[in-house]
């Protein structure tokens, strides 16, 4: 149970990072109106606690300290000092220069401690997603130092009562009743369609003999495949392929190549349908241990904004009423079919296309490249 419960909180990291990710860039707008811009969100989550802050330009924030079964919430100021110090911390040249294709990536980690960093840069958003401390080893002369700054931080004094927790995240730019959210913009130079990350995660528990077994168990099985692409205006794509079993390496093949113009107007012709187009889909709840799940995450760019839907299925739910035992039913996300045309038109068009993985190529989930690749 506890591995399995280990494996779940790891996925589920790496689902609010992608979401996180893509809603980021609205915290620049607020300086449109003439209010100060945020300068910063960090968090760092752990199986002891979650911690996250927001912090504005003129010193600012709310902080969240999330446990399990209770949830504190502070709002303040920094003083000038503090300030400062922070924006020394943020300056730094190897900071500064880091990009998430530097970070390696891992699906399944024994280490539970994630750190997410959305930094305010002059010309955009500087966002990057650490998922292990092992990731964070090549960095540690500019990461340790904000990593210590959030431990004294978060030490408050006077928590804010009957607040309601919102992760840090920025007031929302969207109004009631919209089915699209702001998220990434468009690269300039290099605009995309679609961005689509599929993730299967299993876990079994076998015996001496290798045979499932629910009890005297001697060894937890656990594995969690990744397939994203990446498809852009110029008909360029990535495809990435990832496999990670619980205390092994990351094997990912990565495969780029060509669509036709025909085969872009097909494409664009599915993400327009008007029941793709008009769905807003929640995102997947959170806190559910399963025997095996997938899930599915999609970014569409809608003009100046960007689509995001996610849908996740799962079989085996535990529950703590039924005193974690399996459960045999299954949890199906019935929008989900309606990614259907989708998912066919990339395994004709895409993922069975006879092309050699490519050479010396990071894994990189598919994330939009800012130049063509």
């Amino acid at each position: 149970m506890m591995y399995m419960k280990r494996f779940l909180l790891f996925l589920l990291v790496f689902l609010f990072a992608y979401c996180l990710l893509a809603v980021l860039p609205a915290f620049g707008q607020a300086s449109e109106s003439g209010s100060p811009v945020y300068l910063l969100r960090m968090e760092r989550g752990t199986r002891a606690e979650n911690v996250c802050v927001l912090v504005r330009g003129d010193g600012l924030f709310h902080l969240e300290r999330t446990a399990p079964n209770r949830s504190r919430i502070y709002e303040g100021s920094f003083p000038a000092s503090s300030m400062q110090e922070l924006q020394q911390m943020l300056d730094a040249g190897e900071l500064q220069k880091l990009s998430q294709d530097q970070i390696s990536v891992e699906l399944v980690s024994e280490d539970l401690d994630q750190v997410l960093l959305a930094i305010r840069r002059p010309d955009q958003w500087q966002k990057l997603s650490f998922p292990t401390a092992k990731t964070r080893k090549p960095f540690r002369n500019s990461l340790e130092p904000l990593i210590k700054w959030l431990d004294r931080v978060k030490q408050q004094p006077q928590e804010m009562r009957n607040a309601t927790p919102n992760r840090c995240m920025p007031p929302p730019e969207t109004t009631a009743g919209q089915t699209v959210q702001t998220a990434e913009k468009q690269p300039p130079a290099n605009p995309y369609v679609m961005r689509l990350v599929v993730d299967y995660m299993s876990t079994q528990t076998l015996s001496r003999n290798g045979a499932p077994t629910p009890t005297a168990a001697t060894a937890i099985d656990e594995k969690m495949e990744r397939t994203c692409v990446v498809i852009y205006k110029s008909g360029r794509y990535r495809l990435e392929k990832s496999k990670q079993e619980f205390g092994g390496k990351m094997r990912a093949e990565v495969f780029r190549d060509s669509l036709s113009e025909a085969q872009l107007q097909e494409l664009q012709g599915i993400l327009d349908a008007p029941e793709l187009r008009n769905l807003h889909h929640p995102t997947a709840g959170a806190g559910v241990t399963v025997r095996e799940g997938e899930t599915t995450d999609l970014f569409i760019p809608r003009g100046a904004e960007i689509q995001r839907l996610m849908f996740a299925t799962y079989f085996g739910a535990r529950t703590q009423g039924l005193g974690m035992r399996d459960q045999t039913r299954i949890n199906v996300d019935e929008e989900v079919q309606l990614l259907r045309p989708l998912r066919k038109w990339l395994k004709q068009n895409v993922e069975e296309r006879k092309v050699p993985p490519a050479k010396d190529a990071p894994a990189t989930n598919c994330a939009v490249a800012i130049q063509p690749e």
